[in-house]
């Protein structure tokens, strides 16, 4: 079974303030709350993505977020690292991949990619083959339909589908994917960017995985879902 490792790609230039630079209530930053829902002993590393002109936009204090990180390390007994990619990314895939070529990583590897700007929980089950982590939107209290991926499953948990901002079922994808071969990740977006000509969302990565490279890709159900966009409001 290949290792597996976590990123969190935690910001990018928008015209919005990220949710995921900025700090709880608590004083810890939320891209890290945003991981305490999951199984973290599974994972050989933990490494969370900013660019550096993210960095200065948003005025984000590295040196404070790795002192936290340090924290979380001790308590949990992870490795975290702050991964700071020199050029500006328009995309989650983008960041993501970046971060793959700047740490070489490139295969034998399995990754979550895990949202920073929202929580969920699942289980102590091992998390093996290609992955979706799903939300019933029936037990949101509130949800904004219009930033979701939506996801359709069978009987048996595969997923049959999964698009953007398109409501084809009452599960969503809650900020988790899981690619048991980091490989085929990076192939799937390098390719579509050569199609399409501009880098694909993460939902796209999937849909062609399943249609053209015959991967199948499974649910899990979670639960304690936390957007923090709308928590913030």
């Amino acid at each position: 079974m290949n290792k597996r490792i976590l990123i969190v790609p935690i910001a990018r230039i928008s015209n919005t303030k990220r949710i995921e630079t900025s700090i709880a209530e608590d004083g810890t930053f939320n891209c890290i709350h945003a991981i305490e829902g999951i199984p973290l002993q599974q994972f050989e590393n933990i490494y969370f993505v900013i660019t550096k002109k993210c960095i200065a936009h948003y005025k984000f204090d590295t040196d404070l977020f790795i002192t936290q990180l340090a924290a979380f390390d001790v308590v949990n007994c992870t490795k975290s690292k702050l991964v700071i990619l020199q050029n500006e990314t328009c995309s989650q895939a983008e960041t993501i991949v970046s971060a793959l070529i700047q740490l070489k990583i490139f295969e034998n590897m399995s990754v979550l990619c895990k949202d920073g700007d929202s929580f969920f929980h699942i289980n102590n089950e091992s998390i093996s083959g290609n992955k979706l982590m799903i939300y019933n939107v029936e037990d949101c209290d509130i949800v904004d339909p219009k930033h979701k991926s939506y996801v359709s499953v069978d009987m048996n948990n595969v997923v049959t589908n999964t698009i953007e901002k398109t409501i084809i079922s009452k599960y969503f994808n809650c900020g988790g994917y899981f690619f048991s071969n980091v490989r085929d990740f990076i192939r799937a977006y390098e390719e579509l960017l050569v199609k399409y000509n501009e880098s694909p969302r993460m939902s796209n990565i999937v849909q062609y995985l399943m249609l053209y490279k015959n991967k199948t890709f499974a649910a899990i159900k979670c639960d304690e879902y936390k957007d923090f966009n709308i928590n913030k409001q």
